[in-house]
């Protein structure tokens, strides 16, 4: 048997990059919620102070504020499983869905003030249409093509949803 440096360096890249997708899937996504979800709070309080103080007026502060609220929202919309990510019972042995433990941890629902234009966005993420549309959220065109996800983060719900995030930001 020979084994050549080419092998040896390509064994040590394909395990190191399963290696890396672990850690995304499990460190770094639980990061990037917490995170999201703290700024999400901190917008939405910020929002709701505004709105207090000023009223539903026409105000740029408030719209400001209630984008923040959209922006943050929108991450924590993508990371949240979708009905076909989760596991159909509780004795699946499936790894590439989350289980009931995981749909409650990462369960978000969206405000009302929110819901329309968030789902909306987060529909055409998903989707990854080709051409461009406008953003219902930002209203500016925007080539939704960018969302396409690779076959490597394909393999894994949370890996998807934490990819469609990363891409987000």
């Amino acid at each position: 048997i020979v084994l050549t440096s080419d092998f040896i360096l390509y064994y040590y890249q394909n395990n190191l990059k399963q290696i890396y997708k672990e850690i995304e899937k499990t460190t770094f996504f639980e990061n990037i919620w917490d995170i999201s979800n703290s700024m999400y709070q901190m917008s939405l309080v910020r929002y709701k102070n505004r709105r207090d103080q000023m009223g539903l007026a026409n105000d740029p502060l408030l719209e400001a504020s209630r984008l923040e609220c959209a922006y943050f929202a929108t991450a924590l919309s993508l990371m949240s499983p979708t009905k076909n990510q989760l596991k159909q019972d509780a004795e699946s042995k499936d790894e590439t869905l989350f289980d009931e433990k995981e749909a409650e941890k990462y369960y978000f629902e969206l405000p009302d003030f929110l819901k329309d234009d968030v789902e909306k966005e987060v529909n055409l993420i998903r989707s990854a249409k080709r051409g461009v549309v406008k953003s219902p959220l930002f209203l500016y065109d925007r080539d939704y093509q960018y969302f396409l996800v690779p076959q490597e983060y394909n393999r894994s719900a949370k890996l998807k949803n934490y990819y469609l995030t990363l891409r987000w930001f």
